[in-house]
């Protein structure tokens, strides 16, 4: 259970799509983004602050063909 909010930013981040015209859809884009910052939990009455450092990249592929074959 959170006993106040938490104080967790998050960059713009950045990222690239590349779009097939001629199939009309995305063929991969890749996203990354940086969240850092602090919140307070409470656990059976024992407060603790924890600090949080998180970097998330995302990447997608699409193809004509069944990747796990």
């Amino acid at each position: 259970m959170s006993s106040g909010p938490p104080d967790l930013k998050s960059d713009p981040g950045t990222g690239v799509i590349l779009f097939d015209r001629a199939k009309g859809r995305i063929v991969s884009m890749t996203a990354e983004h940086n969240l850092q910052g602090s919140l307070d939990i409470d656990i059976g009455g024992m407060k603790t602050t924890i600090e949080l450092e998180q970097r998330q990249k995302t990447t997608v592929k699409n193809t004509d063909q069944n990747p796990l074959k």
